[in-house]
């Protein structure tokens, strides 16, 4: 199956926009916009997310890109936010949300379980 995502920025107008699923392809595509747009000129850089979440290890990596950036970053959520996708919103330096927006969450139970059996102790 397919990751679906949708990844796009915009130099002029200095956003990204991330509608779909988090994973190391977004991640990586990510980091090369959030750089580009540093290197352009240091300024307000708004980041519109939305989508069912994603890998947590490029969810994290995301977040320490947007914490890192010499750019200030806003984090703008829209539509429904879910897992990753809320968890990024959290790094901004500005954290919104459109009207409607629908946050949810679950616990990482069940992905750390079944992917590293014997590293996270699970009570």
């Amino acid at each position: 199956m397919e990751e679906e995502f949708f990844l796009v920025a915009s130099y002029k107008e200095r956003f990204i926009w991330l509608d779909g699923e988090i994973n190391p392809r977004v991640a990586y595509r990510f980091k090369r916009m959030i750089a580009k747009l540093n290197k352009l000129k240091t300024s307000p850089i708004i980041f519109y997310v939305r989508g069912p979440g994603g890998n947590p290890y490029s969810t994290f990596f995301m977040m320490s890109e947007i914490v890192a950036s010499g750019s200030s970053v806003a984090v703008v959520a829209h539509g429904l936010v879910n897992s990753g996708s809320f968890t990024i919103t959290q790094a901004g330096v500005h954290r919104l949300a459109l009207p409607r927006t629908r946050f949810t969450f679950h616990p990482a139970e069940g992905y750390f379980k079944e992917n590293y059996k014997g590293l996270v102790r699970l009570s």
